[in-house]
């Protein structure tokens, strides 16, 4: 006969996994739709301050939803606890990774053999079935306020590609510094900017949509101020992106 304390923790483990599987379908229906505009700049802000979720909590239960939301056939592995959120988070990573790099190579071949293996196995795993280069940690001491750009940078523009990434941070760093931005420079003077300004967004986007929910619309782009034009935003890299004209029009047209 089971211990009472035993059965009632096999119940909760079970609920707790259809649980996490709900908060992911809530995460990603609150992204589809940017709930949390404008109250928050973006999902990973609303996680933190008003879910209550650490930095670490918060992008690993992203990362999840936007690997769920890409091959939903995950999810009975996940209800079965065969793949871990924080595998999902690896997994994600690997994805972009092959398809910013043009390759062929999918993920579906190491789904079964990462089930039931820890997070730093499953990184062995990518690194040698998929030929994804091994990453390499460095640790860096900067003040509050730069640490939460960064992170405001990385999450609004996940799509980039690293060295991308970087010169944004660079930007970032710089102008919090009070140091001149070597990186790029926009017209801030204007809502349109630079001439050019449309193209540098065009091809960092890859020509098409860059809405959260996973458009990739390549017609009628149009450049969009994140932080609108009329409420204080800025025309600069960190505050545009490029939307199609169904994703321009539902994110900028009135609302009931």
């Amino acid at each position: 006969m089971q211990h009472p304390v035993h059965t009632q923790l096999l119940t909760l483990t079970r609920s707790e996994r259809l649980i996490k599987i709900e908060i992911l379908n809530y995460l990603e229906k609150a992204e589809a739709i940017k709930y949390y505009l404008p109250k928050y700049f973006n999902l990973f802000d609303y996680c933190r301050k008003e879910l209550g979720y650490t930095d670490s909590e918060a992008q690993r239960r992203i990362d999840a939803m936007r690997m769920l939301r890409r091959h939903p056939e995950l999810k009975p592995k996940v209800l079965a606890e065969k793949i871990t959120a924080s595998q999902l988070t690896e997994l994600n990573k690997a994805d972009i990774f092959l398809k910013k790099e043009g390759r062929q190579g999918s993920i579906d071949s190491i789904l079964p053999l990462i089930e039931n293996k820890s997070v730093r196995e499953t990184k062995e795993i990518i690194h040698q079935e998929l030929n994804i280069p091994d990453r390499r940690k460095v640790i860096l001491s900067v003040e509050e306020g730069t640490y939460q750009k960064w992170i405001e940078i990385k999450n609004r523009n996940f799509k980039l590609s690293e060295d991308k990434l970087l010169n944004l941070m660079i930007e970032a760093t710089n102008k919090l510094q009070n140091e001149p931005v070597v990186v790029r420079k926009f017209e801030q003077d204007s809502r349109n900017g630079s001439p050019n300004i449309k193209l540098t967004m065009l091809q960092a986007a890859k020509f098409q949509c860059e809405w959260q929910g996973g458009c990739t619309n390549t017609a009628n782009l149009h450049l969009d101020h994140i932080i609108p034009w009329s409420q204080g935003g800025k025309t600069e890299y960190m505050n545009l992106q490029i939307l199609c004209q169904t994703h321009n029009n539902f994110k900028n047209g009135p609302k009931a």
